[in-house]
């Protein structure tokens, strides 16, 4: 189900009129939007644009999305096209050499409440969990527990080292088109369901993509096709369709290659040095409690957003 979205103030308080929750909508900026076209004024609300009825009766899809006409959204994609053919850039439809995917929605076998380690014990990622600097909110599965259509559904669900990630639902502004590239601690572990995985062999071309795709214009190419209602969705058929523009002088790519892999080797390192000073502090205050007989609290984690059903 959908929530409602309030107002807020500079300080991040609701805006209460008449002691209740504001609101916060654009439904007055749309009439007055509607009213500039009626009279043949240009629309001064920039959450508003006009687009020809043939643009989406034409359309292969007859998908009655806004945001795939947006002029931002116009423009980006016009300026990836145009260097199509150009002496120093090709444009290849991304799904053309990458393969793209989310996999399987299942009932997955959790573990017990406070089990995190043993040989049947996995770590499942949601995308909050994956962008969190500590993915304090990972969940734990039981491979024991698992039947073997579950198992099945993990094996495609599982990551790998270089696997580029796009969260595919949530919204638009937070999580929602957020890319992030799998790393060395991430192997072997699950993703779920809402993270579309875009696989590229080529570790140039891969490194290359994943820093397009965080751009602007490539925000911008990501989220042009974004459809709901209750929650945003992007569908793995529409990243394919993302027109990458790739430069064709020599060792353009492999620059940015050595870039990319520097900062991945920079992040598995801050990890591991992270968690090692965080055992060194466990053994330090695990001493401390024991000496005065207290047991240490655990700390709670917030809750994702919601997930979708049979997931």
């Amino acid at each position: 189900m959908g929530r409602e979205i309030h107002r807020t103030n500079d300080n991040g308080d609701l805006v209460l009129v008449a002691g209740q929750p504001v609101l916060d909508h654009d439904l007055g900026d749309i009439s007055r939007a509607w009213i500039d076209v009626q009279q043949g004024r240009e629309i001064s609300y920039e959450g508003a644009w006009t687009v020809p009825l043939s643009r989406i009766i034409d359309a292969p899809e007859m998908r009655f999305n806004p945001v795939r006409f947006a002029p931002v959204a116009e423009r980006a994609l016009a300026s990836v096209l145009e260097l199509a053919g150009s002496e120093e850039w090709a444009v290849e439809r991304l799904g053309d050499f990458a393969q793209v995917f989310n996999g399987p929605r299942f009932k997955r076998p959790f573990a017990d409440h406070g089990v995190t380690e043993g040989p049947s014990i996995v770590k499942m990622f949601t995308p909050k969990a994956f962008f969190e600097e500590r993915g304090e909110s990972v969940k734990h599965l039981d491979l024991a527990k698992a039947t073997p259509t579950q198992l099945r559904q993990m094996e495609v669900l599982t990551l790998r080292s270089g696997y580029i990630l796009v969260v595919d639902s949530g919204t638009a502004g937070r999580l929602l088109g957020r890319v992030g590239m799998a790393a060395g601690f991430h192997d072997g572990m699950v993703g779920n369901n809402n993270m579309i995985r875009i696989v590229i062999e080529d570790d140039a071309r891969r490194a290359y993509v994943y820093q397009f795709l965080r751009s602007a214009i490539g925000q911008t190419l990501l989220l042009r096709n974004v459809y709901g209602t209750n929650q945003d969705h992007i569908e793995p058929d529409d990243v394919k369709d993302i027109p990458i523009p790739l430069p064709r002088a020599e060792g353009s790519l492999e620059r940015i290659q050595g870039q990319v892999s520097r900062i991945s080797q920079l992040r598995e390192e801050a990890a591991r040095l992270d968690s090692e000073a965080n055992d060194e502090l466990d053994r330090l205050f695990g001493r401390l409690a024991e000496e005065a007989d207290v047991e240490l609290m655990e700390i709670p984690v917030a809750e994702d957003e919601p997930e979708e059903a049979g997931v």
